[in-house]
């Protein structure tokens, strides 16, 4: 046992209180780790073995042995978690053009029961490349890949699969049987079930015609043969993002200054494409979107950082922009309008150095590129660099925190190092490494958990700037407020038990250990998870359950040695603390093991309008975490509106007013756009009786003030204006009927043919006469009735047909998508596209 030194504090503990090790080598280098439940774990390697273990990780079994019909190796392509079951996963195998569905998994209590697994073989749909080939036998399953296989959310059987022909199938009984539904297809999704108007058999996708065009179209799964709704022309890609869905576009080329520039256009829905708009953002003239990187959109608004290309007069080019950095804008509840929020903000790779803190509302990091302080030598060599580390030396980056999503300030640097002496350095922030560090091996991404309130880990350092060079590990403990030194170097670091047990582990070194502690970084303990201290091994990453056990006491770690394989090794943290946590109701109370944390900011005690107390388990109390602190006590108690409040609205600058900067006022940057922000708005009004009239102010999204300068900042609520009012309506309406009344009564007196054919008498005889018709000929309508029974019950199963579609329809989930991936923003390239982020 080795105890770890901080801030000259010694730490004794007890054998009893390690954590155990398992570990467990696998052949082959592991390319992905997916939890299926909360007890079910699929490994797979780069090579397409698959492993499983049924026991949380204590034992893995190879899976392409236990397939009786897979039992070579190299036959499994992929891992298909179902959205809301636990009980089954999808094998892929392109080499048997089959699926493997794996069912039943909870009836498996432990590694006895693994040769009970059972997965049932399907094929999947005939690519069109196979029957255009000779039909051989060897050419019969000809490979080709899944593009995209995607299980339902809400209807358990049903599934879209997306062939490489691009051919579109879908299936109602879990693949065993498929029915093309469209071809040449390039992408698809289920309709956003977090959005209005949502349709279980409504689809998204997007088509390219044989002549090259193509077209965002929705259409329902159920009619197979009608024509699909085109709804947006020369789509490049598009995707959902909370309630929102996003279609990008490349529209035809602009001239400027004599060469042809190409504009990218993104357009949102909120109502599951019935209605779109496009995307609204306050720009200077001259100024050409280039792409979208969607960040967030989470707390009813998005951020999206926005690469523009500044069009100028030059013999040489006809624009200037950078690749390495966009503006971020924040938009409106609908998604429409945005206004900046931050200035070359960074990407690489895909993504954007943007992330939110989980735990908490508002309060977002990001690394911002800061070209006031580089030459123009030094912005060519930032936009020609290569690679993260090169980008990172070549680019001035510093690092920012935002608490209400608008004001963003420099992260106060320690004041001491993890040994306890004091950090000189002039005028230095914390700097850290983003979300696209993780593009290196050499650095980790800005780590928080959702009810680990407060906690955040980085990798940074205190200087001027970000240094690729001089990596050490921090962390915070309140939203980013304050941050202290826990490591010197770079560790990769894990969450476990709602911040119960914080683990970090050597990265990108060889290592025999790892350090974990169990108050918040107060003391830290080292535990060796193996003996083998000649042949250390490089620990690559972490693995914790956070969706299906989030209360996990247990880890693993993925690790590889001097061999061909690596190594999966399990620690359990079960036996570390004596006993759970109590008192999680009455966090006031002297005995309880939690409390009251009241996150702020900087300059305020209001985060977004209110002042929020969240439960959290104390720092000194030696206990698990027995249950979820989401829906214990929260107190909120809102604050008085000030300017801190409110920003300009779409299409107004700010001005200061008074020296501290606490005022301002908001000037329309054109008579336009003024007029713009005070008429009705047509998506409002087509669902509301009001609408809203800028006054130039708009509240922060999300911000819950009350009184103050609010009566003269908010908008000013206006009733739609329309042709005319109900009563009116009605009023005129009984006038053109009385109206038509009184000209038919005057027709008839002058009209003997008419008074001849609506004589009362006559028409009591031709009454009379057909109820006897009617009685004559009662045989022959029980006839026909008879000789048209067989269509009529034909027609009746038809219908039968119908409704057990329409009752078994549609929905969506990734190819693998892990929980990282989804979190991760997705990019449009330079072409216009949003680029598909794969961080495993």
């Amino acid at each position: 046992m080795v105890i770890t030194e901080l801030f000259s504090l010694h730490v004794m503990v007890s054998a009893a209180s390690l954590p155990t090790f398992k570990l467990n080598p696998i052949d082959g280098r592991i390319s992905s780790l997916q939890y299926i439940g909360k007890n079910l774990i699929v490994v797979q390697t780069s090579d397409k073995f698959s492993y499983v273990s049924v026991d949380q990780g204590v034992n893995f079994y190879n899976l392409n042995q236990l397939l009786k019909t897979c039992e070579e190796y190299k036959c499994i392509d992929s891992v298909v978690k179902h959205p809301t079951d636990t009980n089954m996963f999808v094998l892929l195998s392109s080499k048997k053009n089959s699926q493997f569905i794996c069912t039943n998994l909870n009836s498996l209590t432990g590694p006895q029961e693994i040769d009970k697994l059972s997965c049932v073989q399907r094929y999947l749909p005939k690519s069109t490349l196979d029957e255009e080939s000779n039909s051989s036998a060897k050419n019969r399953y000809q490979q080709h890949a899944v593009l995209k296989y995607i299980f339902h959310p809400t209807i358990h059987d049903t599934l879209l699969v997306l062939m490489s022909d691009h051919n579109l199938y879908i299936s109602y009984n879990l693949g065993s049987n498929f029915f093309k539904l469209k071809s040449g297809v390039k992408s698809i999704s289920f309709a956003n079930k977090e959005s209005r108007m949502y349709s279980d058999t409504l689809l998204f996708g997007i088509k390219e015609n044989e002549d090259g065009t193509s077209y965002f179209f929705s259409m329902d799964s159920r009619n197979r043969n009608e024509e699909d709704n085109e709804i947006i022309i020369h789509p490049r890609d598009f995707m959902m993002y909370g309630q929102f869905l996003f279609v990008a576009t490349t529209e035809a080329p602009v001239t400027a200054n004599g060469q042809s520039e190409y504009v990218a256009k993104l357009y949102v829905s909120s109502d599951n494409g019935h209605s779109f708009n496009r995307v609204r953002i306050t720009n200077r003239n001259g100024v050409l979107e280039k792409s979208f990187v969607i960040l967030d959109g989470s707390e009813g608004a998005v951020f999206i950082n926005v690469q523009q290309e500044q069009v100028v007069a030059s013999s040489s080019s006809s624009s200037q922009y950078s690749p390495r950095f966009g503006k971020v804008f924040l938009s409106d509840s609908r998604g429409v309008k945005y206004k900046e929020s931050l200035w070359n903000n960074r990407k690489e790779g895909g993504h954007a150095d943007f992330t939110k803190v989980k735990s908490l509302e508002g309060v977002y990091l990001a690394n911002q590129i800061h070209t006031d302080d580089m030459s123009s030598v030094d912005i060519y060599d930032c936009n020609s660099c290569n690679g993260y580390e090169d980008c990172t030396n070549k680019c001035k980056t510093k690092s920012l925190i935002t608490f209400d999503k608008m004001t963003w300030h420099y992260i106060q640097p320690p004041k001491v190092d993890a040994q306890g002496k004091p950090i000189q350095c002039s005028n230095c922030h914390l700097n850290i490494h983003g979300f696209t560090a993780s593009s290196s091996s050499n650095y980790v991404k800005i780590q928080s958990h959702k009810d680990a309130v407060g906690i955040i880990l980085a990798n940074g350092n205190v200087g001027q700037y970000l240094d690729s060079k001089i990596v050490n590990t921090y962390m915070s403990r309140d939203g980013g407020l304050t941050w202290f030194e826990i490591a010197k170097g770079s560790y990769l670091y894990e969450i476990l038990n709602h911040g119960g047990v914080l683990v970090t582990v050597k990265n990108n070194q060889p290592t025999v250990e790892i350090r974990y502690t169990l108050d918040e970084a107060e003391t830290w303990i080292s535990a060796n998870f193996t003996d083998r201290a000649n042949s250390p091994y490089h620990i690559s990453k972490l693995y914790v359950n956070e969706k299906h056990d989030p209360l996990a006491k247990y880890m693993i770690i993925h690790g590889s040695g001097d061999t061909t394989g690596d190594i999966l090794i399990r620690v359990d943290f079960s036996q570390v603390q004596e006993r759970e946590c109590n008192g999680i109701n009455n966090p006031y109370d002297q005995n309880s093991d939690y409390e009251y944390f009241k996150p702020h900011s900087y300059s305020n005690n209001c985060f977004l309008g209110r002042v929020v107390e969240y439960t959290r388990r104390k720092r000194s109390a030696k206990c698990f975490n027995p249950q979820l602190t989401e829906d214990k006590p929260i107190k909120i108690k809102n604050c008085e509106c000030t300017y801190a409040d409110y920003d300009c609205d779409y299409g107004y600058d700010k001005k200061l007013l008074s020296q501290d900067k606490t005022t301002f006022t908001c000037t329309a940057l054109s008579a336009q756009l003024e007029e713009e922000s005070k008429s009705p708005s047509l998506s409002s009004c087509q669902t509301e009786r009001y609408y809203n009239e800028s006054r130039g102010f708009a509240r922060l999204p999300g911000n819950t003030c009350v009184g103050g300068v609010s009566s003269k900042l908010d908008p000013i609520q206006r009733e739609c204006p329309t042709a005319m009012s109900g009563w009116a309506i009605f009023i005129l309406l009984l006038f053109f009927l009385v109206l038509f009344m009184f000209t038919i009564l005057l027709v008839y007196k002058h009209s003997s043919r008419l008074q001849a054919l609506f004589n009362p008498n006559r028409m009591r005889y031709r009454y009379n006469q057909l109820i006897n018709d009617m009685s004559a000929s009662e045989g022959s309508i029980e006839q026909d009735i008879e000789n048209n029974r067989n269509q009529y019950e034909i027609h009746n199963n038809e219908d039968v047909f119908d409704n057990r579609i329409e009752q078994s329809d549609d929905e969506d989930f990734g190819l693998d998508v892990t929980e990282e991936e989804q979190e991760a923003p997705e990019e449009m390239d330079e072409r216009g596209l949003f680029k598909a982020s794969h961080q495993q």
